[in-house]
């Protein structure tokens, strides 16, 4: 009887050191895929934030751009400068249909 209940008690122990065991074994799995997984948020986290940035300045950069574009089409002077004989045309035109507006489609 002695010896049965030796054979138990050992057989519960090493039961117990297996499930130990195995118990420390997923708390190391699971340990190290939380790990993973706040490096892989990181990341994401880090690649959004620098594409937005991206973005928000190559938006920036293109608006500028367009800024300049139009302050370069509506300078006058420029356009006088650079093209006097097509503003000498666009201004006879422009009297010509006002002339018109104001007097009138009989006179």
């Amino acid at each position: 009887m002695k010896r049965q209940l030796e054979e138990n008690r050992q057989r519960v122990e090493e039961t117990h050191s297996s499930l130990t065991d195995k118990l420390e074994t997923i708390e190391h799995d699971v340990r190290e895929m939380i790990q993973g997984a706040n490096q892989a948020m990181s990341d994401t986290v880090t690649s959004v934030t620098e594409a937005v940035g991206s973005t928000a300045k190559t938006a920036q950069e293109t608006v500028h751009e367009t800024v300049e574009s139009v302050q370069h089409a509506l300078d006058l002077p420029r356009q006088v400068k650079r093209h006097p004989w097509a503003m000498l045309v666009g201004a006879v035109v422009a009297g010509y249909v006002l002339g018109r507006l104001i007097r009138g489609p009989h006179a």
